[in-house]
């Protein structure tokens, strides 16, 4: 008898709090942003070799344009500028 007086106990508590779980919530907004007079034309990312996109010990234009810091940039609409130079061929003999 204690048994499933407990029993019950449990799946009414359990009851409640699902259906207290259930309320409506109501959604919650943004506040507004105000940039004044701010100029965000440019993006300048400074970090690390993460920030790079340095990936296996090498730092390339293909790592380069999947850093977060070019993705980053091109989720606010920026176009990502390379900064990788040819790499250096020794002069023949």
């Amino acid at each position: 008898m204690r048994r499933r007086l407990f029993v019950f106990t449990v799946c009414a508590l359990a009851a409640i709090v699902l259906a207290a779980g259930c309320a409506s919530i109501d959604p919650v907004s943004a506040p507004p942003v105000n940039t004044g007079s701010a100029d965000f034309t440019r993006l300048a990312v400074v970090g690390n070799t993460i920030a790079a996109g340095l990936q296996n010990g090498g730092l390339s234009e293909t790592h380069q344009v999947r850093s977060f810091a070019a993705l980053l940039a091109k989720q606010v609409g920026k176009q990502v500028i390379s900064t990788e130079r040819p790499p250096h061929r020794p002069a023949s003999l």
